[in-house]
C-alpha cells in the first residue's frame, strides 16, 4: 500500500488517505517493500517472490485503471487496491500449492 500512497496522485485537498500521503516518502516505501518482500520469501520461498511481483503488477494495473475514472486516489481506493491484491495473492496460493 506504501507503493500506491506514494506513487499516484491524491485524488482530494482533505481526507483520511491525504494525511497518509502528505507523510509517505521513499524511506517508508523502501522499508515496508523490503520488509513484506522478506517475509514473503521466508514464508513462501519462491512462491511468495512469486506472488510478490503478482501483488506489485496488480496493484499498479489497478491504480492506472482507477486513474483512468478519477483524478487521483482517495482512501477508498487504497482500501480497495489493498483488498483485490490480498485476494489475487489468496487465490495465487490456493491454485499454485
Amino acid at each position: 500500500m506504501t507503493i500506491a500512497i506514494f506513487a499516484f496522485p491524491y485524488a482530494r485537498e482533505k481526507g483520511l488517505g491525504r494525511d497518509m500521503k502528505d507523510k509517505v516518502g521513499w524511506l517508508q516505501v523502501v522499508f515496508a517493500s523490503l520488509l513484506a518482500l522478506a517475509v514473503a520469501w521466508y514464508i513462501a520461498g519462491l512462491f511468495g517472490l512469486f506472488a510478490f511481483c503478482l501483488a506489485l503488477v496488480l496493484l499498479f494495473l489497478t491504480a492506472r485503471y482507477m486513474l483512468t475514472l478519477l483524478p487521483g486516489l482517495t482512501g477508498d481506493s487504497y482500501g480497495m487496491v489493498c483488498e483485490l491484491v490480498e485476494l489475487a495473492v489468496l487465490v495465487f496460493f490456493t491454485v499454485a500449492r
